[in-house]
């Protein structure tokens, strides 16, 4: 068989069986190459389907990076949001402290009239 095919693929005259057969995409094989050749086929196939794979897993890795970065983004805005409310919370502790201190100082002027008072009821001049 393998003569056979050596002498179709090289010995015709006047026909290059060869250039004819790429022209129209299509490997020559002996009968001793053929189990040969369809593995190389089936490798290349298996090759470029794990390629197909790597790819979509790299375009999702990629997407993950990205909702990676978006949530750090967030992650930032909450910090400068909790950032700025602890330092409302603070202004207005002091705030506070000194609506207090004002009032206490206010009630102290207020008791001290008072005591000024009873003392002046209690000693008349």
């Amino acid at each position: 068989a393998e003569a056979v095919y050596y002498e179709i693929v090289n010995h015709l005259e006047g026909v290059d069986i060869p250039s004819y057969a790429r022209s129209k995409k299509v490997a020559l094989v002996s009968p001793s190459t053929f189990y040969l050749t369809t593995a190389a086929i089936a490798h290349w196939y298996k090759n470029v389907e794990f390629n197909k794979q790597t790819q979509d897993i790299m375009k999702r890795l990629e997407r993950i990076i990205s909702d990676g970065q978006k949530l750090g983004d967030d992650f930032q805005l909450l910090g400068k949001h909790l950032s700025s409310a602890n330092s409302s919370y603070e202004s207005a502790g002091k705030r506070l402290t000194l609506l207090v201190d004002r009032v206490g100082k206010i009630v102290e002027i207020g008791d001290k009239e008072k005591d000024q008072k009873t003392l002046e009821q209690k000693n008349p001049e």
